[in-house]
C-alpha cells in the first residue's frame, strides 16, 4: 500500500512541479447514505440543504468528484483566468493549470488527474488506496461528471 499511496504525490511532482494528495480541496467531503434518497447537490453536498447529521464512515461512501472528465477540468482552468478573486491560488493545480495552453491542460489532466492505465489502476485498488463504486450503480441515477463541474 506504501508504494501505490506514494505514486500520486510523484507524478503531480513530476507534472506540476509539487508533490500533492489534494489537487483540488483540502477540506472535508460529503457522504451519503447509499440507501437514501438523497441526489447530489453540487460536488460538494447531497439533498437540498446541509443536514447536518453524520454517520459511520463504514455505513458511508464518499462521492466527491473534483474533477471530472478532460472538457470539465480544462474549462474550470479556463474559468480562473478571469478571477479577480485568491481562494485557488493555494493550489497548484490551478495556479499551473489556469496559465496553461490546451497542450499543457492535456498534459496535466493526464498526468496529474486522470488514472488511465489499467495496470496502474489495478494495483491501487488491490493495495486499497483506491475504490470502485460499484454499488452506485445500482442506487444512483446516471450524471455526468462533465456536467456536474
Amino acid at each position: 500500500a506504501v508504494q501505490a499511496f506514494a505514486f500520486w504525490p510523484r507524478r503531480t511532482k513530476v507534472v506540476l512541479g509539487s508533490a500533492q494528495y489534494f489537487l483540488a480541496y483540502s477540506n472535508g467531503k460529503g457522504a451519503v447514505r447509499l440507501s437514501s434518497d438523497a441526489l447530489p447537490n453540487t460536488v460538494h453536498r447531497f439533498g437540498e440543504t446541509e443536514l447536518g447529521r453524520y454517520w459511520c464512515p463504514k455505513e458511508a461512501v464518499v462521492l466527491h468528484y473534483a474533477n471530472g472528465c478532460y472538457d470539465a477540468v480544462a474549462e474550470k482552468l479556463r474559468r480562473l483566468r478571469a478571477s479577480s478573486g485568491d481562494w485557488w491560488r493555494s493550489f497548484v493545480l490551478y495556479t499551473r493549470g489556469r496559465d496553461s495552453d490546451e497542450e499543457g491542460l492535456r498534459a496535466i489532466y493526464v498526468g496529474a488527474l486522470a488514472l488511465e492505465d489499467p495496470d496502474e489502476a489495478a494495483r491501487q485498488v488491490d493495495a486499497g488506496v483506491c475504490l470502485r463504486y460499484a454499488v452506485a450503480d445500482g442506487h444512483l441515477p446516471k450524471w455526468s461528471l462533465c456536467v456536474m463541474d
